[in-house]
């Protein structure tokens, strides 16, 4: 704790060692105690957690393939990335063609990363907003609260705010900016399960909704995002944690799996999971070392 309590920068490279540091504290106070970790977190450990399909890819019909392909798996929500067309008649037609690939039911939500200016979010989404989207994350830059306040007034679709939610301060000041309706939490960012699992009340005292996602991490920050995941209500979106399909390892044993778009939360005390010493040797020597 009093380590912690030195790493108070909000950088990204000491938020993530902050997140090391408390997945760790949380892993073995709960193992201690022969609780999960979402016990530890108010949350509740039984819970199957609907997950979202990443549709990154920059050509429409390779879209258009991975989306109904994600569908056939058994995925209910899909992100498409977006912001990656030279028009906005082209960002247009490129919805259009993924939500006719996954039909009107499977949720469909947008994922901007800041690329659009508070003119073309707003000219753009509202030509969107007859495809039922869930909902866009960081449609604007994330330090420009105030344009991402008037895109949400302007515009019908569902404000996330995903790279401005770095903490549970800068958390704090979107809800205060009105600049979203819904907070992106990823534990490696927020500092770790417990700062995630803070900016998740948060946002329910704001009377805002909110979702867990990976940054693309390994088996044990997948696994405390799912923790922090249970904290979340049952109405919540899917979750941004069917990640472990692009690395060529998770390192960890059981591995986390998606089962019909939904990750269970691994079995018993601590996070549930362990490192795999097989994956990890093939690695090298410095596992072995460490080890």
């Amino acid at each position: 704790e009093a380590l912690l309590s030195r790493l108070a920068s909000q950088e990204p490279g000491v938020a993530a060692a902050r997140c090391a540091l408390d997945t760790a504290l949380c892993d073995l106070r709960a193992r201690h105690a022969g609780v999960p970790v979402a016990m530890l977190l108010g949350g509740d450990a039984t819970r199957v957690v609907p997950v979202n399909a990443v549709v990154g890819a920059r050509a429409t019909e390779a879209a258009v393939a991975t989306a109904r392909s994600a569908v056939d798996r058994g995925f209910r929500c899909v992100k498409l990335k977006v912001g990656v067309e030279e028009s906005l008649e082209a960002e247009v037609e490129r919805v259009d063609a993924v939500r006719e690939a996954i039909g009107p039911t499977v949720k469909l939500r947008l994922d901007a990363n800041g690329a659009w200016s508070v003119g073309a979010a707003v000219e753009v989404l509202r030509r969107l907003e007859p495809y039922g989207i869930e909902l866009v994350e960081q449609p604007v830059a994330a330090q420009d609260l105030a344009g991402m306040a008037r895109v949400r007034r302007e515009t019908d679709i569902p404000i996330a705010a995903d790279e401005a939610v770095a903490g549970v301060d800068r958390a704090r000041r979107v809800v205060e900016a009105g600049a979203a309706d819904v907070l992106v939490v990823k534990p490696m960012v927020a500092g770790g399960p417990r700062p995630a699992a803070e900016i998740v009340a948060l946002a329910r005292a704001a009377g805002l909704t909110a979702f867990v996602t990976s940054t693309v991490d390994a088996g044990i920050g997948v696994a405390a995002a799912l923790h922090v995941a249970a904290v979340l209500p049952e109405t919540a979106p899917a979750c941004g944690l069917a990640t472990g399909s692009l690395l060529v390892a998770d390192l960890v044993a059981p591995s986390l799996v998606v089962r019909n778009g939904a990750m269970a939360l691994p079995p018993g005390s601590g996070l549930g999971v362990t490192l795999d010493e097989e994956q990890m040797a093939a690695y090298g020597d410095e596992w072995q070392e460490v080890a």
